[in-house]
């Protein structure tokens, strides 16, 4: 049996918190928003870095399926959320697939964690600059791939870091 790590620990509790996106919206304060990406303080997140960057969009080539893309630095994890609302994953169903940024494979055996429409997993912390560079991020198993779109990620990622290092908004031009 794996241990419970602190980055496991935080992926359960942001899974467990994350509601739909506009209970979300009410319980975090919005940072920046840029791009189709909102920046948002996470109060729910314990630890030093707390806020997430989230997108959410209507995919018109999945027959308008609703998805959207969290990402949160975590001690050493890079806290990975995705939404598909046509997935029906059962309450901690464990999912191992392949995940892949900008189309290369970063984790050949990553594990995500299921619950209804929404999968958690983590990366490395040292991949955020290749998810924020990259214009989407999938996950493949045997048969299967899905695709999030991360267009506009690279100054989101930025702004998560201006907000995790406490620093005000840009203003706004």
């Amino acid at each position: 049996m794996k241990r419970l790590t602190q980055a496991r620990s935080c992926l359960l509790g942001l899974l467990a918190g994350l509601a739909p996106l506009a209970a979300q919206a009410q319980e975090r304060p919005l940072f920046e928003s840029l791009n189709g990406w909102q920046v948002e303080r996470a109060g729910s997140v314990t630890g030093v870095n707390p806020c997430v960057i989230v997108r959410s969009y209507v995919d018109e080539d999945d027959d308008d399926a609703d998805n959207s893309i969290t990402f949160a630095l975590e001690n050493k994890a890079l806290v990975v959320v995705l939404t598909y609302s046509k997935w029906s994953h059962d309450k901690d169903e464990k999912i191992v697939a392949a995940t892949e940024l900008g189309g290369k494979t970063v984790n050949a055996k990553s594990t995500w964690t299921g619950n209804g429409t929404q999968i958690v997993g983590s990366l490395p912390a040292g991949l955020a600059e290749k998810a924020a560079d990259s214009e989407e991020i999938a996950i493949k198993g045997k048969g299967w791939k899905a695709s999030f779109d991360l267009s506009g990620a690279s100054e989101a990622f930025a702004a998560m870091k201006r907000c995790n290092a406490g620093e005000k908004p840009k203003p706004r031009t």
